[in-house]
């Protein structure tokens, strides 16, 4: 059966409603390192948290989350990981793309 594709706005009265019905989780993505119980952000709190947005298609909040989180030493190797698969993957086939977007991205 065809699904109808979700529209921008529909998107977004799905993501209102998640945060109301979510609110400590959505503290928890927003809020970085804080040492209040109902939103501290660790390692396997940020795996649940991954795992129910992608099962929501918030994937827009798995990337806002790590960006909030960025300085947490977990989410540094992560990055580091994920930077050198993807360069592995890619390596051949866009070498040059790749070369001259490590170049430019240097500031």
């Amino acid at each position: 059966m065809n699904e109808i594709p979700e529209t921008n706005a529909q998107h977004v009265t799905r993501l209102l409603a998640w945060i109301t019905q979510h609110g400590g989780a959505w503290a928890s993505i927003c809020t970085p390192k804080s040492d209040t119980d109902y939103l501290k952000m660790d390692m396997q709190t940020m795996r649940d948290l991954i795992d129910q947005l992608s099962k929501e298609s918030f994937g827009e909040l798995i990337l806002v989350m790590l960006m909030v989180h960025r300085q947490q030493p977990y989410v540094k190797a992560l990055i580091k990981y994920l930077l050198l698969d993807l360069l592995e993957k890619n390596w051949c086939d866009n070498n040059e793309q790749i070369t001259k977007l490590l170049a430019d991205s240097l500031i």
